[in-house]
């Protein structure tokens, strides 16, 4: 199953896109100021029909952004399917010159264009292997290798309905799509029943880091009753000079979205671990010993957020602390944050930045209309591209998500 946060299945349906460059300005609400900002805004996509463009994840090259969107590359085929799709855009050094326009694979040096996929092979039930066409199933959370600008990482729904993560190479010489030329699953232990999620390659591209847990329903009527069968969500690495998976978390029943340090020795995650009743989630950091990886699980842990600790706001819902993002310089984090008006409406998630020690927490990115998975800029710690429901078209606003970059922010 998608979790709903991140692959919940939308509808498709006919679109009209286009590029623009504006500053970001939420409609107005009386019990907060309109919004906030740090440095400068541009939208990198404008969505006027589809429901979203997120999880965007920048090119070692600064200008490729691949993301998950439900855009219909092809309306006839896809009018009834549900499945997302993953594309890529090119973010133009003129952006700021383009108006709201048409189709954003219009508009010269900003080509939006549809990752399209061979078939995979992947476990099934039962054992053994099978091929399937991912181009028809769901798929979410790209990231880039940064050190190949030619390889992502990605999360893909199999033929039974169970998530992995695969490697995958691409040539982006076409003008019509992004086609993958090889791609490799990870990590398929015997009888792989695990749920994968949340990608994230080391600096260095040696490890990947991503999450994974496993649920199986019992039968309470059957006699003697069978219990749920149960492995928390915890944090793994991947080697990929040879294929090893390490775990380094213990877990919690939601655990994830890693981020490393620059230098590779540090993980930033989030987790409901100690969260009363695994309500709401925090950061944390753990050490990273790449000469004995796991050997230590939840090695030097510290907690780096405190959910409804600071006395603002309402405390009567959780507090979520999430997607955190190390910048390349290693001397900030910048992350997704629910403490402005907690769990009252998702449009009032926005971005904050941290020192890497959890101090001088403060706002980063604030439109009133969700702002969330930021991913930095490999060359400048003071550029993110990041999702966001805000939209300079009124009827618009709040009603979809698309690609926005900050830019010149400290």
């Amino acid at each position: 199953m998608w979790r709903a946060e991140r692959f919940g299945r939308l509808g498709l349906s006919l679109a009209l896109a286009g590029l623009v460059a504006l500053a970001a300005y939420g409609c107005a609400d009386p019990t907060e100021e309109e919004y906030t900002q740090a440095g400068f805004l541009l939208m990198v996509t404008s969505d006027t029909a589809t429901v979203f463009h997120r999880e965007p994840s920048l090119n070692p090259d600064g200008v490729t952004v691949i993301f998950s969107t439900d855009w219909p590359f092809n309306p006839v085929i896809d009018e009834d399917k549900t499945a997302r799709d993953i594309a890529v855009i090119n973010i133009p050094d003129d952006l700021h010159q383009y108006p709201i326009t048409g189709r954003p694979d219009t508009i010269p040096g900003a080509r939006f264009r549809k990752v399209e996929f061979g078939l995979l092979v992947s476990d099934q039930q039962g054992g053994g292997t099978q091929q399937f066409d991912p181009n028809l199933t769901g798929k979410g959370q790209p990231v880039w290798n940064p050190m190949n600008g030619l390889q992502f990482a990605v999360v893909i729904q199999n033929a039974n309905n169970l998530e992995r993560i695969y490697i995958c190479d691409v040539d982006l010489s076409a003008d019509d799509a992004v086609h993958v030329t090889n791609s490799q699953m990870i990590d398929n232990p015997e009888g792989n029943e695990y749920y994968y999620f949340d990608p994230a390659f080391s600096l260095d591209g040696r490890w990947l880091l991503f999450s994974r847990y496993f649920f199986r329903a019992g039968s309470p009527n059957a006699d003697p009753p069978i219990p749920d069968t149960t492995e928390p969500q915890a944090l793994y690495a991947y080697d990929t000079t040879d294929g090893t998976v390490y775990q380094l978390t213990s877990g919690s029943s939601r655990e994830g979205d890693g981020a490393w340090s620059p230098d590779g020795r540090h993980i930033v995650f989030a987790s409901n671990r100690e969260m009363t009743g695994g309500a709401g989630r925090d950061i944390y950091i753990i050490d990273f010993d790449p000469d004995n990886p796991g050997a230590v699980l939840d090695l030097n842990m510290r907690r780096l957020t405190w959910a409804n600790s600071d006395g603002e706001g309402p405390s009567y819902l959780p507090e979520e602390n999430f997607d955190p993002v190390w910048a390349p310089n290693g001397a900030s984090i910048v992350f997704t944050s629910t403490r402005r008006n907690v769990g009252v409406s998702l449009r009032d998630r926005s971005l904050w930045i941290m020192n890497p020690d959890g101090s001088n927490q403060r706002e980063l990115v604030f439109t009133r209309r969700d702002d969330i998975n930021p991913c930095f800029d490999l060359n400048s710690s003071g550029r993110i591209v990041f999702a966001s429901g805000n939209h300079p078209l009124e009827v618009f606003n709040g009603q979809r998500s698309d690609i926005w970059l900050l830019y010149d922010f400290q």
